[in-house]
């Protein structure tokens, strides 16, 4: 999923040499990737172990491992982009092999390195657009392999957080929920997606352990202050094309935040002005 001019060669890698698609709405990528060796693999295990020593060097509190969105370790996990047939491809316990094997070198670079608590995460996406592509029922395996390495949590990549199952399981529950019951007891879960108000996280919390907020504080970066001080319904929800400058967001973000349909709530009013 690497953008091609800002990488060694424009060569993009994956686990194999599988086209992505160009329906995910950040992407344009028309680049076949080349499927990485088995050492390559190996190299890029110990890398993110050396990221996670340079984050405990710089005085960060931990690392959440990205295994969302379409990147390289999710990228191992799914039957879309994983057609290998050796040790890190084909079955799903195979599939595992590779964020299992980053976990693991991750958290033995921290009980090496680390004088005090480090805490790990670990990001996923809980299904994929594509067919194959991970499911509901895969996540679930994946779900219990993350418990089963004892991170610090589980955080999912929703755009909406009540959003509910596409395939591989039949429930009129949101995501949330179906992996909250299932790993809940275990590990700390952190949703997201789409919450906007107060009352939204309270209704959110009722249902998960922690939430994040990302688009909403790129819209209002004053969010929590306004919350602390009682100035709920001052509050800004949507974005239009006179808030740029106010919120100094760059103008690649902000050409995406317009060009991908529904990521960020636009103010069609005020968007004509």
């Amino acid at each position: 999923m690497a953008v091609p001019h800002l990488i060694p060669d424009g060569e993009t890698v994956s686990a194999s040499s599988v086209a992505p698609l160009l329906d995910r709405g950040f992407y344009s990528i028309d680049a076949v990737p080349r499927a990485l060796t088995d050492d390559e693999i190996i190299e890029l295990i110990k890398a993110f172990g050396e990221a996670t020593r340079r984050a405990i060097e710089a005085g960060f509190d931990g690392v959440e491992l990205h295994g969302a969105s379409g990147y390289i370790i999710q990228q191992f996990f799914s039957p879309h982009s994983n057609t290998r047939t050796d040790r890190w491809g084909g079955s799903i316990e195979n599939r595992l092999n590779f964020p299992v094997a980053v976990i693991d070198e991750v958290k033995r670079v921290v009980a090496k390195h680390a004088t005090q608590p480090f805490i790990i995460g670990y990001r996923l996406s809980p299904e994929e657009p594509e067919t194959p592509g991970i499911t509901m029922t895969e996540t679930f395996t994946l779900l219990d392999a993350l418990a089963d390495a004892e991170l610090d949590y589980i955080h999912m990549a929703l755009t909406e957080f009540w959003s509910k199952p596409r395939r591989g399981v039949e429930s009129n529950r949101s995501r949330v929920e179906l992996i909250r019951e299932h790993v809940g007891n275990r590990v700390p879960i952190i949703g997201v997606g789409s919450i906007h108000t107060p009352d939204q996280a309270v209704q959110a919390l009722e249902v998960t352990d922690l939430l994040s907020l990302g688009r909403e504080l790129i819209m209002e970066p004053k969010w929590v202050e306004k919350v602390q001080q009682g100035e709920e319904k001052e509050i800004k929800t949507t974005i239009n094309n006179n808030d740029q400058s106010l919120l100094a967001v760059p103008d690649p973000l902000w050409k995406l935040m317009f060009d991908v349909p529904g990521w960020f709530p636009v103010d069609k009013e005020k968007q004509k002005q």
